[in-house]
């Protein structure tokens, strides 16, 4: 059956997709085109967050978080997202300047919690850290998640490096510059960085 699907998938920004996958984004205002889809990169965050869920429920775990994501993006006005490490039990101390959860908002936890008993209650859990979440990534700061699909933390703030500091606008704004922080922690503190500015335009590193 002919069918086609339009979503925003970022301020400014609309995908159009056919009943094949195949997709085209359309870009509304000045943002810079970038090489890498948003859709692939907001799968690329997915894909890390759920990397050391089971098995037998990565998938309900990985459509959880790229829905949550995907309307928590929609509606900020950017945001900033780091994946640390599962094996880490506290977050580095350039990273511990904000809330930190302890524990852990579990949602492998929920899901399997659903799964074993739908019911009422399960179901609000689950539907309860859906909005929490969202809440975080739109609050200023950077949200952390681990890579077992747990929350670590949000509304963390992370020192600049004077020479980032000095550096002026050829780095962008604040948000560019933390992300560029972020980044340089990619592969030892934590495993992905992710930021959409307020203009739509986005980065990630992995």
């Amino acid at each position: 059956m002919p069918a086609l699907l339009a979503r925003q998938v970022a301020p400014s920004l609309v995908e159009v997709r056919g009943v094949q996958k195949n997709s085209l984004l359309v870009h509304f205002g000045a943002s810079k085109e970038a090489a890498t889809s948003p859709i692939e990169a907001l799968d690329g965050v997915v894909s890390e967050i759920v990397r050391r869920v089971s098995d037998d429920i990565r998938e309900q775990s990985h459509a959880f978080f790229a829905r949550v994501l995907l309307r928590a993006l929609k509606a900020s006005h950017g945001a900033l997202l780091a994946v640390a490490g599962h094996r880490k039990r506290t977050l580095p101390p350039a990273l511990r300047d904000g809330v930190g959860l302890t524990p852990p908002i579990n949602v492998e936890l929920l899901i399997k919690d659903l799964l074993a008993r739908p019911d009422c209650l399960a179901n609000t859990r689950l539907r309860a850290a859906e909005v929490m979440i969202s809440g975080m990534i739109a609050s200023d700061g950077i949200t952390i998640f681990g890579s077992n699909a747990t929350v670590r933390g949000y509304n963390i703030f992370v020192k600049h490096p004077p020479k980032l500091r000095q550096s002026g606008p050829k780095f962008g704004g604040a948000r560019r510059r933390t992300f560029q922080v972020l980044s340089d922690m990619v592969g030892k503190h934590l495993t992905c960085a992710f930021m959409q500015s307020q203009d739509g335009s986005f980065d990630i590193k992995r």
